[in-house]
Parts: structure tokens; C-alpha cells; sequence
């Protein structure tokens, strides 16, 4: 078995905005194996 590049696991981000807290997402886990499309330029792999 090929060990992933990137594996996130229980992930949570949360915004805090002038009305609160707005969650981005609540507990995600994932892999991408080797070679395997991340994101596209600007499409937000940064947040």
C-alpha cells in the first residue's frame, strides 16, 4: 500500500467575524495518495 502525501485527520476551522463564528468545517478527515490532483491555483487549499 502507497503511504498518502497529505492525510489530515478531525480537522475543524472556524472564522471569527464581526457577527460570530462561522464554522468552515467540523471534524473532516481525508487522503490523497501520491500523485493525485490537491487543488487547483486559487481555489483556496491555503485556508
Amino acid at each position: 500500500m502507497t503511504n498518502p502525501t497529505l492525510s489530515v485527520r478531525h480537522l475543524d476551522v472556524s472564522f471569527f467575524t464581526e457577527r460570530g463564528v462561522v464554522r468552515a468545517s467540523n471534524d473532516v478527515s481525508l487522503e490523497v495518495l501520491p500523485g493525485q490532483i490537491v487543488g487547483e491555483s486559487g481555489c483556496g487549499k491555503s485556508v
